[in-house]
């Protein structure tokens, strides 16, 4: 009898786990590729989505709620801010990469427990978003936000008294201001639910910093500071003073931490709340921005551009006729910390009493030329490949000057083999603060001024260095209609960041360079590299059609030829329009 129902419970065991198995196993396959059953993301359900099926859904309603305005209530008034102005955004594939290992922990037993619990919607498998959050977003749009509502604490500071000649302390005051850690968990809580209810804001009590009796520091090296000048500024054997008028200008005083005569404080209510931590004390130290204000106006007589060695082509050989210059320029960053460590620090000698030094040595950064006298063979740089000329005689003052910081950008520039030219990409913006100044050009159907005008000039050049050098054309397109600088007409090349472009691949066997130069009226452009037995021929440019109207029609050809046989040709039509069609108009803006 015993034997018997030892077999029954066996057999119902047996039976027990054989179900819970396969219960098991059914769970695994559904789930397989699967965010497991159950689990949910900030109330939304994506267990039995595939990842992508999730990452849709959630990039959905991550975008509903990012564009919904939070409600930051207080009393009767409130501020409306989107979550994405106030510093918070989803990461949206770490969350659907956390969803998804939920349920497949390297441990089985834990793993099946997690997906179980899930199936019943356990709290732990319902997630929060992973989120980013900006603090330094938060504050800057917290206080434009609150300004009118808030009184913050001011801290213990200093003035200048010119009548006594000395520092005087401003006192420190307590204020009001909105509890910003209380803002965030309410933000963080909302987030985590994708809720956007009304956020109640609440004022605390803001206390200064630094009291009146922590400023005596700073008042005693502020003054010492002032003792010592004048400073000098130093680079080689040029000299600039820092006197007493540019020192009060830029000294600043803030809150730093006491680390010499302060142990760690017990909690105390500070700036925004409860704190603890090392006391604060009042600091000096040098506005960076007005220093670098002063270098900027010191570094022209400092900086030089950097020079390449410039080629010539004598006897069939690529030889230098000017050497290279390294580039100069002041390190503005550098420089500022280096003359606000020296005046303000305990180690420098604008706090000594006696100061061994007054002179600091601005800090510079040195560039390299690309192409040197010992580089020419190593590039490659061993024959001139080709040359494109174009004559801008009767211009404008402003079109030759935009010529002449034009053609620079592309002096010296090197193309790697197999590496394709854009014309665009290589010049960059083109307004005011790269140099340019406003002349003619083409666009939408008138011929107005515009920053830059004349930069054709430069691309039409390079286009037939190019051509002339045997290199594949992938992009080119003429004017609208004939211009009297680019002749002979049809072997131009209009461009206009970020379209239309001038584009072309180095198909040589070695680094090509391009090399500009101004002669009277006309621009040049040399391509230096390794010759590889192609010759080149140019038919044309042809004038296909010429009308009375100025509009006409042309056409060249590009063939590549190495020994004896054709290896390519490309044609280069032209089609112009008339240049009535497009009026000069002086102001783009009447």
């Amino acid at each position: 009898m015993r034997v018997k129902i030892r077999r029954k419970i066996l057999f119902s065991s047996l039976i027990f786990f054989l179900i819970l198995f396969s219960l098991f196993l059914a769970l695994e396959i559904f789930n397989y590729n699967k965010i497991a059953y159950g689990v949910s993301i900030a109330g939304i359900k994506v267990g039995g989505l595939t990842k992508n099926q999730a990452k849709d859904l959630l990039n959905t309603n991550f975008e509903d709620w990012q564009n919904k305005n939070i409600v930051l209530a207080y009393q009767e008034k409130s501020f409306l801010v989107l979550p994405g102005e106030i510093g918070i955004s989803f990461g949206l594939q770490k969350t659907i990469d956390q969803a998804y290992a939920f349920g497949r922990s390297r441990n089985i037993l834990i793993g099946i427990t997690d997906q179980i619990a899930a199936v019943f919607s356990a709290p732990k498998s319902r997630l929060a978003p992973v989120y980013f959050f900006d603090q330094e977003k938060f504050e800057k749009l917290s206080k434009e936000k609150f300004t009118s509502l808030e009184n913050p604490a001011q801290n213990a500071s200093l003035v200048y008294d010119f009548q006594a000649r000395s520092f005087e302390t401003t006192p420190a005051s307590e204020g009001f201001v909105f509890d910003r850690e209380k803002l965030k968990k309410d933000l963080i809580k909302a987030l985590d639910n994708l809720d956007n209810s009304a956020i109640s804001l609440k004022l605390i009590k803001d206390y200064p910093d630094v009291s009146e009796s922590e400023t005596q520091q700073a008042k005693e090296n502020a003054s010492q500071i002032l003792a010592n000048a004048p400073f000098y500024l130093k680079y080689n054997d040029k000299t600039w003073a820092i006197d007493k008028a540019t020192l009060l200008d830029w000294l600043e005083f803030k809150p730093v931490t006491d680390t010499q005569n302060s142990p760690l404080s017990p909690p105390t209510l500070s700036k925004g709340g409860i704190k603890g931590g090392p006391n604060k004390i009042l600091g000096v130290s040098l506005n960076q921005d007005k220093i670098k204000d002063i270098l900027d106006e010191i570094s022209p007589s400092i900086n030089q551009e950097t020079i390449n060695a410039q080629l010539a082509f004598s006897e069939g050989k690529v030889t230098a006729f000017s050497l290279p210059q390294d580039g100069i320029r002041v390190d503005l960053e550098a420089s500022a910390k280096k003359i606000n460590d020296a005046l303000t620090s305990p180690g420098g000698f604008g706090l000594a009493s006696a100061p061994a030094g007054k002179n600091i040595d601005l800090i510079v950064i040195k560039r390299q030329p690309v192409i040197t006298l010992e580089s020419i063979n190593i590039l490659g740089l061993t024959s001139l490949l080709g040359t494109g000329t174009s004559s801008f005689s009767g211009s404008h003052k402003s079109r030759i000057h935009n010529i002449q910081v034009g053609s620079e950008k592309f002096n010296g520039l090197i193309i790697k083999p197999g590496e394709e030219f854009s014309f665009d990409d290589n010049l960059g913006e083109v307004g005011p603060k790269q140099g340019y100044l406003p002349e003619l050009v083409i666009k939408q159907g008138k011929t107005i001024p515009e920053y830059g005008g004349g930069l054709c000039q430069v691309s039409t050049t390079v286009f037939r260095a190019a051509v002339n050098s045997g290199l594949k054309i992938t992009e080119r397109h003429p004017h609208a209609f004939p211009v009297k600088y680019y002749n002979p007409q049809g072997f131009d090349a209009t461009i206009y960041p970020p379209s239309p472009d001038l584009k072309f691949i180095n198909d040589t066997p070695n680094n090509i360079l391009l090399q500009s130069k101004i002669e009277g009226n006309k621009l040049t452009f040399e391509i230096y590299g390794t010759a590889d037995g192609r010759e080149v021929k140019i038919k044309g440019p042809t004038i296909l059609q010429a009308n009375r109207d100025g509009s006409m029609k042309t056409i060249f050809y590009q063939e590549i030829w190495r020994n004896g046989q054709m290896e390519r040709q490309d044609k280069f039509p032209s089609n112009y329009k008339s240049p009535a069609l497009y009026p000069v108009i002086q102001n783009p803006l009447e």
